[in-house]
C-alpha cells in the first residue's frame, strides 16, 4: 500500500484463509489505514461464497465505503 497502491486485494476468504471474518475485517483495517478502496476475488462457492459477499457488503456498508469496492468476479 505504501508503494501506492489504491486497492486493497483479497480472494478467497474462506478458502484460502480458512477464516472469513477475519480476513474480510483485515481487508477493511488496511483500507481504512490507507484511505483505499477494497476488491475481493471470489470462488468460494454456494453458502460460503453467499455468505462471504453478505459480510463484505455489511462491512463496506459499515466502513462507510460505497462506492469504493468490489466483488470483482464471484463464482
Amino acid at each position: 500500500m505504501r508503494a501506492g497502491a489504491n486497492y486493497v486485494g483479497g480472494v478467497d476468504p474462506a478458502g484460502l484463509d480458512g477464516q472469513v471474518d477475519a480476513s474480510l475485517e483485515a481487508m477493511f483495517e488496511l483500507s481504512a489505514e490507507f484511505q483505499a478502496g477494497v476488491d475481493l476475488h471470489l470462488h468460494d462457492p454456494g453458502h460460503l461464497g453467499m455468505y462471504t459477499i453478505s459480510r463484505f457488503a455489511d462491512l463496506t456498508q459499515q466502513a462507510g465505503q460505497s462506492g469504493r469496492t468490489a466483488v470483482s468476479h464471484a463464482y
